[in-house]
């Protein structure tokens, strides 16, 4: 399984959970998405001059679920183009951020401080912040595999009792 597919299922898990969602329901399902990606679209959507298309079909989910806010960064043309997102969606439809970021940093994500005032003032006006510490699971694995392999790797070369 790809690690798109199993952050999409758990972005459905988190969504069944929080809201209530199942593939039974007639609305619209959560629409996942990672934060590059979703710029791509609406800058191609802009190009093509089907940016209010675009986002009218963004605003209609329930749930919108933006991973990865902040691993690349965007130029301004980007900035606006989610702000634009945000202000549509906002008090309308619920929509979960994923980062590593903190919210003080996101003015270094959109490249620019009244941009990033702006969507953090629409985004944390009824939010409920989640702020996971700790260790990232694929760092946790990584170090595990290695430990396994340095254990390997030294039974193969103590001298036999």
């Amino acid at each position: 399984m790809s690690s798109s597919s199993v952050r999409r299922e758990s972005a459905r898990r988190i969504s069944q959970r929080l809201w209530g969602w199942s593939r039974r329901d007639t609305a619209a399902p959560p629409y996942y998405v990672n934060c590059h990606g979703l710029i791509e679209q609406l800058k191609k959507a802009h190009f093509e001059n089907r940016l209010p298309d675009k986002l009218r079909t963004l605003s209609k989910y329930k749930l919108l679920i933006i991973d990865e806010i902040g691993y690349l960064p965007m130029d301004i043309q980007g900035a606006n183009l989610f702000f634009q997102l945000i202000a549509r969606r906002y008090e309308k439809a619920s929509t979960i951020f994923t980062s590593n970021k903190t919210f003080s940093q996101w003015n270094e994500i959109f490249a620019d401080l009244t941009i990033a005032s702006a969507i953090l003032d629409r985004v944390l006006h009824h939010c409920t912040v989640i702020n996971i510490k700790g260790e990232s699971y694929r760092l946790k694995e990584r170090k595990e595999h290695m430990k396994q392999k340095q254990h390997i790797v030294n039974s193969i070369f103590e001298p036999a009792p």
